[in-house]
């Protein structure tokens, strides 16, 4: 890292060894990942998590910081200062890896006075937000589903409960939009609750994002191939997901030939 006068760095290593010192400020930091990394003001007060992906990441992490610092001064100053006081709380939102409730902040940000900075911000942060929040509840359905099959309940029943409930979140307007390795049974439970439904113009629409999820959850696993990590079990899954993908695609196919 650069010599730089914008900040301190500090690396704090847990290694629970009795006198050694900070033990316990990951803990005290809101940590519950390695590595974490978070930007403080002189007093220890964490301003912002962050990553430092690239370079380009961490300047504007940075910058996030010094911003929610001078909003917090002017706070400080000021206790009546809603303006500053809204800021806060859209920046620790932007911040944040919990899911937020979209509706309120899009009535924060009409706040008065806004800072532009702040109002720039969650404009460009906001789609991703209500991806966080979308990615929650989905995922809420799937931890749901296994938990009852590890409790040992009727796996048909599950599997079906759980893809009406995709399904029904999709209607909602609860959706993932983009494909990647982690999309794979989102994608495969929509279009089988999709089905379900009748609705076939969703199943065909997202069959496409099925296979690119396919495709990401593939190319990752022969990553993991050559590193020597569960090959046979990698060969076993990839055999089945192929199967899953080719019954849904004729399933999909088979109804549009039909009409």
């Amino acid at each position: 890292m650069k010599v730089t006068k914008d900040f301190v760095p500090y690396l704090n290593v847990t290694a629970r060894i009795d006198g050694a010192p900070d033990q316990g400020m990951l803990k005290e930091k809101g940590a519950n990942y390695f590595p974490y990394f978070i930007f403080m003001d002189k007093n220890g007060k964490v301003l912002i998590p962050f990553r430092p992906t690239t370079d380009k990441a961490f300047k504007e992490a940075l910058g996030t910081a010094n911003l929610v610092a001078e909003l917090g001064g002017l706070v400080e100053t000021d206790k009546e200062n809603a303006a500053a006081a809204a800021g806060l709380k859209l920046m620790a939102a932007l911040t944040s890896r919990e899911p937020q409730d979209i509706k309120k902040l899009d009535a924060l940000v009409k706040s008065p006075g806004l800072d532009a900075r702040v109002a720039e911000r969650y404009k460009k942060g906001r789609d991703a937000l209500i991806e966080q929040a979308n990615v929650s509840k989905i995922n809420d359905v799937f931890r749901k589903a296994s938990r009852a099959l590890r409790d040992g309940g009727d796996e048909a029943g599950i599997i079906d409960r759980r893809d009406t409930a995709i399904y029904a979140l999709y209607k909602k307007g609860v959706v993932l939009d983009k494909a990647h390795r982690g999309t794979f049974h989102y994608f495969y439970s929509l279009i089988m609750g999709a089905t379900k439904a009748g609705d076939m113009a969703t199943a065909r629409k997202s069959l496409p994002r099925l296979e690119a999820s396919k495709k990401a959850l593939f190319k990752y696993m022969d990553f993991l191939v050559t590193r020597g990590r569960n090959i046979d079990r990698i060969k076993r899954t990839k055999v089945a997901y192929s199967k899953m993908v080719e019954d849904i695609r004729k399933k999909v196919a088979g109804d549009d030939t039909t009409k």
